[in-house]
This record gives C-alpha cells, sequence and structure tokens, in this order.
C-alpha cells in the first residue's frame, strides 16, 4: 500500500481495503430511529454513553453514531430498554498511532449525524477572545447547574478584528472521542426536530438534515451559533420548555471545549477528553427536572428514513474497493429508485 504523509506526521492511506462482516445479536433489537416514544429514546440515548465511554477509556472511537447504530432492547413492554452500541465497521485507535496508516478520507458516518468539524475537515479556527471566554465559562459551569437567563440570546463571547489566531486547518482532522458525543447531539436535536410530528421544527431541520458531505449554512449555524432563541421558536409546545435551553447549553459547552483543547493543541492527548460525558450527562439530568409530560410524546418515522438506510449502504460500497463497478452502480441505481417511488407513493 502506498502511502503519503501529513504535515502532523501521521500516514494516510490512499486506500483503505474493507472486509464484509456480519453480526448476529442474540436479542431482536429496535434501532433508536424507530423508537415510537420519546422518553424512552432519550433513555437509550444516555444509556448508550456507557458503552461510548468503555470505547474511549480503551483508546478507540466510533466513527459512525446514527439512528441505525444505537440500538434497543427488551423481552417485554414492562421491562426497560438496554441500549447497545452496533457497527463498528469504522472504528479506530485514538490517539492513532505513529506508523498506523490514518484514512485520508475523515468524511466516515452518516451526514444527518456527523460532527462538525469532521464534514467541515478543517478544526475550528479560533480567535483568542473567544478562547478566553470559553475558558472562563467552562471553569464557572457546575455539573448540575442547569441556569440560562430565559432572555439570553447572545453566547458573551468577543470577536475583535485584530484578535490572532491559532489556525489549526493544516491538520487532518482526526476523529476524536467528542466526535462521536456531538453526533449524539445531532441524533437527538434529530429526534426532537424531525421525529415529533409537528411542523415548525420539520421545516427549521429540513435544510440542516440532509443526506449530503457537503453541509448548508443552517447545519454550521446550527453548531457554531446560539440556537436558541430558534429552539424556543419551532420546538413543539410539549417539549418547548425542558429542550429547548438544555439542548443549546449541551451545544455550548461542546463548541466551546473544541475551542479551548485546539488551543491548547490538545486534540490528541485521551485526557483532554475527561469532561466531555459530564456535559452529557448533565443534559439528560437536566431534562428530567420538573414535568415529565414530554415522556409520553409520541414520535414518527421520518418519511426519508429508508431512503437514508439505503443511501448509506450505497456510499459503504463505493468506499468498499472490492466491490466492482456494476454492483456499485447497480446498488446506487436501486436505491434512488425506491427513493423516487416513495416520494411518489
Amino acid at each position: 500500500m502506498e502511502r503519503t504523509f501529513t504535515t502532523s506526521g501521521y500516514p494516510v492511506s490512499e486506500v483503505e481495503k474493507k472486509r464484509q462482516y456480519r453480526v448476529v445479536f442474540k436479542e431482536v433489537c429496535t434501532d433508536v430511529g424507530r423508537m415510537q416514544n420519546l422518553g424512552d429514546v432519550m433513555n437509550v440515548l444516555q444509556e448508550v454513553l456507557i458503552p461510548l465511554q468503555l470505547m474511549h477509556c480503551a483508546g478507540w472511537v466510533h466513527r459512525d453514531i446514527s439512528s441505525g447504530n444505537v440500538l434497543a432492547y427488551r423481552s417485554n413492554e414492562k421491562q426497560r430498554w438496554q441500549a447497545k452500541l452496533s457497527d463498528l465497521e469504522y472504528a479506530k485507535e485514538f490517539p492513532p498511532t505513529r506508523g498506523r496508516a490514518e484514512t485520508k478520507d475523515s468524511k466516515i458516518g452518516t451526514p444527518y449525524f456527523m460532527p462538525h468539524e469532521i464534514l467541515k475537515n478543517p478544526y475550528i479556527s479560533i480567535p483568542t477572545s473567544v478562547v478566553e471566554q470559553a475558558r472562563k465559562e467552562l471553569a464557572n459551569d457546575d455539573e448540575d447547574s442547569d441556569e440560562m437567563d430565559d432572555d439570553s440570546t447572545e453566547d458573551g463571547s468577543s470577536t475583535e478584528e485584530n484578535s490572532p489566531e491559532r489556525d489549526l486547518s493544516w491538520h487532518t482532522v482526526v476523529h476524536n472521542p467528542q466526535h462521536d458525543v456531538e453526533s449524539l447531539w445531532w441524533l437527538g436535536l434529530w429526534t426532537l426536530t424531525v421525529r415529533v410530528d409537528h411542523s415548525p421544527s420539520r421545516q427549521w431541520a429540513k435544510p440542516i438534515f440532509r443526506d449530503t458531505l457537503n453541509p448548508s449554512d443552517a447545519r454550521q449555524a446550527a453548531f457554531v451559533d446560539v440556537i436558541l432563541d430558534q429552539l424556543r421558536g419551532c420546538l413543539h409546545p410539549n417539549i418547548r420548555k425542558p429542550f429547548a435551553k438544555r439542548v443549546e447549553k449541551f451545544r455550548e459547552r461542546l463548541y466551546e471545549s473544541y475551542l479551548l483543547r485546539e488551543a491548547e493543541n490538545n486534540v490528541l492527548d485521551l485526557n483532554a477528553y475527561r469532561h466531555l460525558y459530564k456535559y452529557a450527562n448533565s443534559f439528560f439530568k437536566g431534562i428530567r427536572k420538573g414535568t415529565s409530560k414530554w415522556r409520553e410524546q409520541d414520535l414518527k418515522d421520518p418519511q426519508d428514513l429508508e431512503d437514508l438506510h439505503e443511501l448509506k449502504r450505497a456510499r459503504s460500497m463505493m468506499s468498499n474497493p472490492a466491490t466492482t463497478s456494476a454492483s456499485r452502480e447497480a446498488h446506487i441505481s436501486s436505491a434512488q429508485a425506491t427513493s423516487s417511488k416513495r416520494r411518489k407513493g
């Protein structure tokens, strides 16, 4: 295999061979994208943090957290759902070991739920003033604190024109533990805005969740900008109060953590991600405060869910050099035909 090297010193493989495999579970599971109750979905998303953290502690990242790869099982309706994390096809060691190839195509996963940096490719560029603000806010951030001024719409960060920047865009973006957790955030946002049968939230989410590796402006803004007002304006009334400010707070914590870690050049330090799960658990703890009415919110299967899975399988075949050109084209044509037929129906 021929190799080239990035400026960070890690080898890049031009072609990475894949071997197809099948995993058979003893239990018949339901993927989280098809669960019909919001309370159940949030329970499973929180529970899947456990296997995800175990992977990270072992020095691995999943790289494809999606609605089809987070599974749930229960033997009867009276039992609590048990979360299972599946599809380790794209899992990789973190940090990457020198001498081991790092795939040149870092855009791995399902576009709906792919992390911002993976879709954009360069690391986030950081003005010094923003870094200082993020450091101050995270230092004062209490695990149990869920305070946010209801009238606040600004993130408080300064954007001075002449602020010096630490440009990390020359680095190859390496998928890290926070990217996996960010995918859970996107999965939660998708559930709240697309799967809840509410026209305003679906309209807001439409330009954000698209099956493309070229993120829209709306998709980028949903992560790097404050979205509290948008969420308050579009979420279903039954879920607006418990979720709007907590989804925004989770986003803010993720974004500010990226800023600090990259400013300090700690993106390949596994210990730099130790607070990550505290932020995630704080979100799930926060939504359980107050009324529990939201837990009974029904969820609908989005019309394009099957299309999403079909096109994902088609992309997987495209990335496998062992698959013949004819079979790849046939599979993609079949996926597109199925998608077109559903829309006409």
